[in-house]
């Protein structure tokens, strides 16, 4: 039960009305030894998830000493095989409760949450992956560092915006119909007071708990004490009962299920700040990091390689002003390292036979043509570039140009002027 936390929540959650719970159970097949098997299971483990939390406990030390004279007096094998039969299939379960849609709308607010941080790989394309948090997959040791271009929490470019294009897509046929658009265009949390009782008021039909008189009470509550779009959110992060406190408070009349009330509002409260998530935040929020990563990926394609450490994760929760600043920053890289390459080409015409990643594998070459003894296969691929310039060197020509060098340092901070001032005074340059 301790590891399978979630299993008990949603069984409470979902099955703690009798009715509710038995119209379910109408839906497993009787002539399917399967789903008899997990509807037997459901009854079982669903009585005692709802008939122990519905106790009320003075504290957890008793709450805890009548799960353990539970354990000891009443759990059998068959009770154990019960509880393992529902949290193996609880995603069947429930996905038969909800319409599909639902159910799949439901995974995919879940994946949503888990959505942490971008991660830029220039070795594959596209190279912009999203970084989730999926405790399951968190290694043990803290210190062992995770080569984040294998990690099973990374999730590409197009599974992302297919999750935001369902998102949004679930959203707008949940809208019943009401549009909200011209009201929430601005965001629910930019909502006014007056936006706010304009808004509730198109979504009445959403409430069928609240009574006309209750009703009336939300709209005059939220007018009398300016609450704005940002003050519902505030209270909904922070404890969404407090909504009952500024919305209805002690006005409701005794037979009014507030409760109801306050889970309905609730809800569509909810509803509204998802949207602005991923339609004012998320989605805004990726199209910069897909123009970064359009820019690191040219500047990675023109031979560029300093920097591209510098914000090779960057987290969803930077504001869209810090990320804009990371896109400016990326977009003045490469200006300077074109204009930079455009200079060296210009300077040596010679490197105008190359491109930068040519240089670099020449470069490197050169060097360990100088610190290897075996230098033939070296040399014939170092002769295979040069031959591009002059088609006409022998082997011979260039080993004798390479020997003029005596030593060559690969990792010099102008390695480019080093290599182009090389083939510019080499028997290369015709």
């Amino acid at each position: 039960m301790a590891s399978n936390g979630k299993v008990v929540k949603e069984c409470y959650i979902m099955f703690q009305s009798d009715e509710r719970f038995h119209e379910h159970l109408k839906n497993f097949a009787e002539n399917d030894p399967v789903q008899h098997r997990r509807s037997t299971s459901l009854m079982d483990v669903r009585t005692f998830v709802v008939d122990f939390l519905r106790t009320d406990f003075d504290n957890i030390t008793a709450m805890l000493q009548k799960l353990l004279r539970y354990v000891e007096h009443k759990v059998s094998k068959e009770k154990i095989d019960n509880l393992n039969t529902i949290c193996l299939s609880w995603n069947t379960i429930v996905q038969d409760i909800m319409d599909p849609q639902g159910w799949l709308h439901q995974k995919d607010k879940e994946l949503l949450e888990t959505i942490e941080s971008v991660y830029f790989c220039e070795d594959k394309i596209p190279n912009l992956q999203i970084k989730c948090s999926l405790p399951a997959k968190v290694s043990a040791n803290k210190e062992e560092k995770k080569d984040e271009s294998k990690s099973d929490d990374l999730m590409t470019q197009e599974t992302f915006e297919q999750l935001t294009d369902r998102l949004l897509m679930y959203m707008t046929g949940d809208a019943s119909g009401v549009d909200t658009e011209v009201l929430t265009q601005k965001g629910f949390s930019g909502m006014t007071s007056e936006d706010t009782v304009n808004w509730l008021q198109t979504h009445k039909k959403q409430i069928p708990s609240m009574d006309t008189d209750t009703f009336s009470v939300v709209l005059k509550r939220i007018s009398l004490q300016s609450i704005s779009g940002r003050v519902l959110c505030s209270f909904i992060k922070k404890n969404a009962r407090d909504i009952r406190n500024i919305l209805v408070g002690q006005d409701a009349h005794p037979s009014v299920n507030v409760e109801q009330i306050v889970t309905e509002l609730t809800k569509i409260i909810k509803f509204e700040m998802l949207k602005e998530k991923i339609k004012n935040d998320l989605i805004p929020k990726f199209d910069i990091f897909k123009n970064i990563a359009k820019k690191r990926m040219e500047y990675h394609a023109l031979g560029g390689r300093e920097g591209l450490d510098d914000e090779q994760i960057i987290e969803f929760k930077k504001s869209e002003t810090e990320i804009k600043g990371i896109e400016e920053q990326w977009g003045k890289r490469l200006s300077r390292w074109s204009a930079y390459v455009a200079d060296l080409r210009k300077r040596y015409n010679v490197l105008s036979y190359f491109t930068v990643n040519d240089m670099r594998s020449l470069n490197t070459n050169l060097q360990k043509y100088f610190q290897q003894g075996n230098k033939i296969d070296l040399l014939a691929d170092i002769a295979s570039k040069i031959s591009f310039i002059n088609p006409n060197l022998s082997i011979r020509d260039i080993e004798q140009s390479i020997n003029l060098k005596k030593q060559w340092n690969a990792d010099v901070k102008d390695w480019l002027y080093q290599l182009g001032e090389f083939l510019s005074n080499s028997k290369a340059q015709r």
